[in-house]
């Protein structure tokens, strides 16, 4: 495009090939990004917290998940989950 004179017809033909080629690659890298997910984060989280904060989402959803609450959850270990 640089050594085409500036009343060059083909200048702006090539300034929207140019354009068009840019959006093509932005295209393609979302598919490739989506086609080959990166693996998941793993993060240490502990069970028995995510359980107990569950129960209270469904203790306002349903007052008979209360009863739920008052099991005692034994301790479990800390685990790898995905976020």
């Amino acid at each position: 495009m640089e050594t085409l004179p500036s009343g060059d017809s083909h200048k702006e033909d090539l300034k929207v090939i140019k354009e068009e080629i840019h959006r093509i690659n932005e295209i393609v890298d979302q598919f490739l990004r989506f086609a080959k997910p990166a693996p998941p984060l793993l993060e240490r989280g502990d069970v028995v917290s995510i359980f107990e904060e569950t129960l209270q989402l469904l203790k306002r959803q349903n007052r008979e998940a209360t009863h739920y609450r008052s099991r005692r959850v034994p301790a479990l270990p800390i685990i790898l989950m995905g976020s």
